[in-house]
């Protein structure tokens, strides 16, 4: 298998490498021919600009991994690896994570959310927020003694979707983590879930439950914002 010119063993080198060199020199290589492959030798100025925005993200991108590397993570499973949960309140749910790291001297899994934005947010930040007067039933729940509101529960669906995999049935400390790409590219790295415990996996889950029971019973009120 190939990546552009790369065969599937050396791209495992370049990832793996503690130098952020080579990884950088692939990543503006892969962003080039991707440019060259829809805009062509001339493309508008706008793509160009865009294109130098991406070249400064990407090698931000690679001091990180380096740094990943000689932390002793290393990629796990190939990105966007598919998975299911048989049975979740009455229906499949299948989803494809990002990626999963393995730390080789702790064991440790991460779970690892590619994310692109003006400025880098944390994952806790993203996903709940305390609750207000107008939180939904669905949504609240309670934490270290706070009423909170989810506002996203995409990582802990990961985290459901990784537990319900007999490949990882045996899978000791999984973390969970914002792969931050932002436009300030100081801000570039990787940012953890620091304070993920069971009891927000928990409620996280009978979120999700509540979701897919009103799903099946048609209610789909009240719009999201801005709907």
């Amino acid at each position: 298998i190939e990546v552009g010119n790369i065969r599937r063993n050396s791209l495992k080198e370049i990832w793996n490498n503690r130098d952020p060199g080579p990884i950088t020199a692939f990543l503006r290589k892969r962003v080039e021919e991707l440019m060259l492959s829809q805009f062509g030798k001339n493309p508008p100025l706008p793509v160009i600009m865009l294109l130098d925005s991406a070249r400064e993200r990407l090698t931000a991108a690679a001091r990180v991994q380096a740094e990943l590397v000689s932390e002793g993570w290393e990629i796990f499973a190939k990105p966007e690896k598919g998975f299911e949960i048989s049975d979740l309140n009455g229906m499949r749910i299948t989803g494809a994570i990002d990626r999963i790291d393995r730390n080789r001297s702790t064991g440790a899994f991460r779970i690892i959310d590619y994310k692109t934005s003006d400025g880098a947010t944390k994952p806790e930040a993203a996903h709940f927020c305390k609750a207000s007067d107008s939180t939904t039933t669905i949504s609240r729940f309670e934490v270290g003694g706070k009423e909170c509101e989810w506002m996203d529960i995409q990582l802990p669906v990961y985290r459901m979707l990784l537990d319900a995999s007999r490949d990882f049935k045996d899978a000791g400390e999984i973390q969970l983590a914002y792969f931050c790409l932002p436009k300030a590219v100081g801000e570039t790295g990787v940012y953890m879930w620091e304070d993920f415990s069971d009891q927000l996996l928990k409620a996280a889950g009978k979120c999700a439950g509540a979701i897919i029971a009103a799903v099946r019973s048609f209610k789909f009120w009240p719009p999201a914002e801005g709907d």
